[in-house]
């Protein structure tokens, strides 16, 4: 084999290999671009239908249907994402350390 064959040899698995690699980070960065859209589209219980009128629930509210669902937990905070998505409330445990996420598949605006 002549050095011309194995030059283009090495060149081809070097352009193989290195555009699998490309290949991964291209696809990987369509996914976190559109990361929310098909979080949306995986798990539907993120949105809720809200009227686009009223007043925003107030924090005390959310907590108060948020933490039968966590007994003995403190609630540590709120996200509220926008008007129609659910609002999450985010429970943190004490030792050893656990995470409990509530979304509450409820309007976050008062009819």
């Amino acid at each position: 084999m002549s050095v011309k064959k194995i030059i283009g040899k090495i060149h081809l698995w070097l352009g193989f290999a290195s555009g699998l690699v490309v290949f991964i980070v291209a696809l990987s960065g369509c996914v976190l671009a559109f990361e929310q859209e098909i979080k949306r589209a995986i798990f539907p219980y993120l949105t809720s239908e809200t009227p686009a009128t009223g007043k925003p629930l107030p924090p005390s509210k959310l907590i108060e249907i948020a933490s039968p669902h966590v007994p003995g937990k403190k609630p540590n905070y709120i996200v509220y994402p926008g008007p129609d998505r659910s609002a999450s409330v985010m429970f943190y445990g004490a030792e050893p350390v656990e995470y409990y996420y509530r979304c509450l598949s409820i309007p976050i605006r008062e009819k």
